[in-house]
C-alpha cells in the first residue's frame, strides 16, 4: 500500500494505479502485527542493505510521531524493558521506539490511496503473467503469496498472538492458534507477571510472515507478447514490516520512476 501512495504521489502525468489482492485490511497479516519499530527476524543476507531502509522508516515514523495526525493514524512512542535470553550476560536492556496502531493506520492508507482515485480490485492472481498485458508497470508486493507464483525461497515465519505475547516458527503453514502456543505464551508472561496467570485472554491471531534467505527489492524487465513489462518486486520483510515499509517503498517508487523515464525516452 505504501508503494502505490508513494507512486501516486509523483508528480508526472496522470498515472492510473490498481491495487490486486485477495484479501484487504482488516484480514492481511499487516492487520495482526504488533506495530513496532524493532528489526525482527531480518534475514542476514540483507543487514548491510537493510540498515538504511530502517533509518528512513524510523525518520518517517518519528516525522508521522511530531505531527498533529499522530493521534489519528495510532503513532506514537514507546518505552520498555527488553529480556534477550537467559544465557546472555546483560539479559536486560531498556530503549524507546516507536509504535504504529495498524487497526487505524492500515485503513488511512486505502483512504488516501481512494481519495488519489486508486482502483482497487478484490482478485487472487495465481500467475504475473495475468497482468501484464494490461499494465505497463507492476510492483508484486505478494508477501507470503510470492510462494505461489512461484519463488520457492518464500517460508512462512508463522505469527501466534494473543495480548501479552507472539511465536515465530519457521516453516509452519498453519493459521491456526494452537493450545500448546497458547499455554507456552502465557506461561512465559506470567513467570516474569504473576498476575497473568488468571488473566483473561481477549484475543488471539494467527498470521504467515513473509520470509525469505533475503529480502527481494529489485527491477526485472520481463519480455510479454513482444514488449517490455517492468516488474518490481518488494517481498520478504519477516518480522520487519513495520520497521522497513517506508524505506523500502522509497527504493520501488525510485525504480518505478526509472522505469516512467526510460518508457518516456523511448517513445521520442
Amino acid at each position: 500500500m505504501i508503494t502505490r501512495n508513494k507512486i501516486s504521489n509523483v508528480k508526472t502525468e496522470r498515472v492510473d494505479i490498481t491495487i490486486i489482492a485477495d484479501k484487504f485490511s482488516p484480514n492481511t497479516c499487516s492487520d495482526g502485527s504488533g506495530g513496532f519499530w524493532e528489526p525482527f527476524l531480518l534475514p542476514e543476507d540483507s543487514l548491510a542493505q537493510s540498515n538504511k531502509w530502517c533509518k528512513d522508516t524510523w525518520d518517517y515514523l518519528m516525522s508521522l510521531v511530531k505531527s498533529p495526525t499522530a493521534a489519528a493514524l495510532g503513532v506514537h512512542t514507546v518505552s520498555g524493558y527488553n529480556f534477550t535470553g537467559v544465557n546472555i550476560p546483560k539479559r536486560w536492556s531498556v530503549y524507546t521506539t516507536m509504535m504504529i496502531n495498524v487497526k487505524k493506520y492500515l485503513p488511512w492508507l486505502m483512504r488516501q490511496f481512494r481519495i488519489k482515485n486508486g482502483k482497487v480490485i478484490n482478485r487472487k492472481i495465481n500467475s504475473l503473467e495475468e497482468v501484464m498485458a494490461d499494465y505497463d508497470l507492476v510492483v508484486n508486493c505478494t508477501g507470503i503469496g510470492a510462494y505461489d507464483l512461484g519463488d520457492s525461497s518464500v517460508y512462512p515465519a508463522q505469527r501466534s498472538s494473543s495480548n501479552t505475547g507472539g511465536t515465530s516458527q519457521r516453516g509452519n503453514w498453519s493459521t491456526d492458534v494452537t493450545v500448546s502456543d497458547r499455554k507456552r505464551i502465557l506461561d512465559g508472561c506470567s513467570r516474569l507477571i504473576p498476575s497473568l496467570q488468571e488473566a483473561e485472554v481477549l484475543e488471539e491471531w494467527t498470521g504467515l510472515r513473509p520470509s525469505r534467505p533475503t529480502i527481494r527489492l529489485e527491477k526485472e524487465d520481463v519480455c510479454f507478447n513482444g514488449r517490455t513489462v517492468t516488474i518490481i518486486h518488494n517481498y520478504g520483510h519477516a518480522g520487519s514490516g513495520i520497521t522497513l515499509f517506508w524505506g523500502c517503498a522509497k527504493v520501488a517508487t525510485d525504480f518505478a520512476m526509472e522505469s516512467y523515464r526510460l518508457n518516456q525516452q523511448s517513445k521520442l
